[in-house]
């Protein structure tokens, strides 16, 4: 996701007859901080609102298959047990990994339409 972002900024800049040398020592210059960094700081702060704003709790049921690599979910335990709606996913090293949603027994491509954000499946999830 920075990199589109940092890709779609440098465009539009461009389009405005700015070269990428000269954007990023702008922001250097005016933030102390790379194009990078900045953008990323933009961005955590951009999720970090929209979380506030989705943030929200759901009771249920949930059922861990660690040999398959899925946790299972259900409004009730007949709709847990049918094992039609579930997360995919993996440990790398200190990285959780979300290679899926599963929905109706089917495996979705892009579940909330992040494509084009650039933010498709896997998602991956670093422990500090």
């Amino acid at each position: 996701m920075i990199d589109n972002m940092i890709d779609y900024l440098y465009d539009m800049m461009e389009d405005q007859g700015v070269s990428q040398k000269e954007f990023e020592d702008a922001i250097k210059s005016e933030y102390g901080k790379t194009l990078r960094e900045y953008v990323r700081e933009q961005v955590d702060l951009l999720l970090e609102d929209a979380a506030d704003g989705m943030s929200f709790e759901q009771s249920g049921y949930y059922e861990l298959d660690e040999e398959k690599g899925c946790i299972y979910i259900g409004e009730d335990r007949d709709e847990l047990n049918s094992k039609e709606e579930a997360i995919e996913y993996r440990f790398s090293g200190n990285k959780l990994i979300v290679s899926g949603i599963i929905s109706d027994g089917e495996k979705l491509d892009d579940p909330i339409n992040l494509k084009e954000y650039g933010m498709e499946l896997p998602w991956e999830f670093n422990k500090d």
